[in-house]
């Protein structure tokens, strides 16, 4: 999964989770968040950052990022998402948990995602 063009950021500092990500829970993409598909690339716009400044940059995602985002639709959980892009892409589950996990702690410390109450 891509970032932001030519940003080196460490995305895991900080305490910017409340709760662990696990392959159990389910998210959903945030209102701060605008996306958009110009020619081959498939952008999200995040309208705040996590410290609750602006930062317009665009989040440029490849073919695998895509289908993560895509899937993150709050209905199903990690694991369940992940079985799904495994056999599309015919990969072992459990790399795409690996890096889903990985791409969904991005998400979430940009604020782009949120997780899903299922009670």
């Amino acid at each position: 999964m891509q970032g932001k063009r030519g940003t080196q950021t460490s995305f895991f500092e900080g305490d910017f989770m409340k709760s662990k990500v696990t392959l159990e829970k389910h998210y959903a993409a945030s209102r701060a968040a605008i996306v958009r598909e110009i020619g081959d690339e498939f952008m999200i716009i995040p309208l705040e950052t996590s410290s609750g400044g602006a930062d317009n940059e665009p989040y440029i995602l490849n073919r695998t990022g895509r289908a993560i985002w895509e899937g993150l639709d709050g209905s199903k959980s990690l694991k369940d998402t992940a079985a799904g892009l495994a056999a599309r892409f015919d990969v072992a589950p459990e790399t795409i948990e690996t890096d889903m996990l990985e791409f969904v702690k991005k998400l979430l410390k940009m604020n782009l995602i949120v997780e899903v109450s299922r009670s």
